[in-house]
């Protein structure tokens, strides 16, 4: 869900985007009017323009979304993780780690990190 001010600036620049666009294609049909190329190259960076910006707000605000449920997940997988962690003897939990150690590329516990 997108927060509530950044749901107000992305409407407000989409409705100012659409007026900025009809006001440049009818002052580009009121001087141009003749010269269909010129009015499309006149329109053509207002509208990449808007484009941009409208792009810019909510890339930013789904991004923001986006890593925050992956904060959540991680944290709920490593909540699992230390609870399956807990029910384990301390003989298995031993052996766990070093199965873990011997094939994990992020760096080497030791057994003395979990005693």
């Amino acid at each position: 869900m997108l927060s509530p001010w950044r749901l107000m600036v992305g409407r407000d620049l989409v409705a100012l985007g659409f007026i900025v666009v009809v006001a440049t294609v009818a002052l580009a049909i009121l001087f141009l009017a003749p010269d269909a190329t010129a009015i499309a190259t006149a329109v053509a960076p207002v509208t990449t323009l808007i484009g941009t910006l409208i792009g810019a707000v909510f890339g930013v605000e789904l991004g923001n979304r986006g890593r925050e449920q992956e904060s959540v997940a991680r944290d709920e997988a490593q909540q699992k993780a230390v609870e399956a962690a807990a029910l384990l003897s301390p003989e298995a939990g031993r052996e766990l780690v070093r199965t873990w150690r011997d094939s994990s590329p992020r760096g080497n516990p030791t057994l003395e990190d979990f005693e």
